[in-house]
């Protein structure tokens, strides 16, 4: 099976409310930060993650996500608790905008370049 794209297969995606500002795959997954993920088709990242193979991509205000499980019959869109994996890697729960106001408040150079890497950051926890 190849990757899915969102376009190709859209009922087995699952998404998660995040805006660019909070989350760019493109700095993160291709930064060194995060291991094994690899751009399959422009803008979609496959890679594992919690002992799984997952695609992401996203919009300007939402994650979107697929898993391949290895399960024989396990098709179908990521459940609420394999969405729970994705948030926990990427920290989402921690507001990159007010780290960057932060950050920028007391670090001259980083303010200067923080508008540059808006949605930057790095995984909690390396990919099993």
């Amino acid at each position: 099976m190849g990757h899915r794209t969102l376009s190709s297969v859209p009922a087995l995606w699952a998404s998660i409310p995040c805006p660019r500002s909070e989350l760019r795959l493109d700095l993160v997954l291709a930064s060194g930060q995060s291991f094994r993920w690899r751009e399959q088709n422009p803008a979609h990242w496959s890679g594992v993650l919690a002992d799984q193979v997952w695609t992401l991509t996203q919009t300007e205000e939402q994650l979107y996500c697929t898993v391949y499980r290895g399960e024989k019959g396990q098709i179908g869109r990521p459940t609420p608790e394999e969405l729970k994996a994705v948030h926990q890697y990427f920290q989402l729960d921690v507001s990159l905008a007010q780290l960057y106001c932060h950050w920028s408040s007391v670090d001259p150079h980083f303010q200067k370049v923080a508008q540059k890497f808006q949605g930057l950051r790095t995984s909690a926890h390396p990919a099993r």
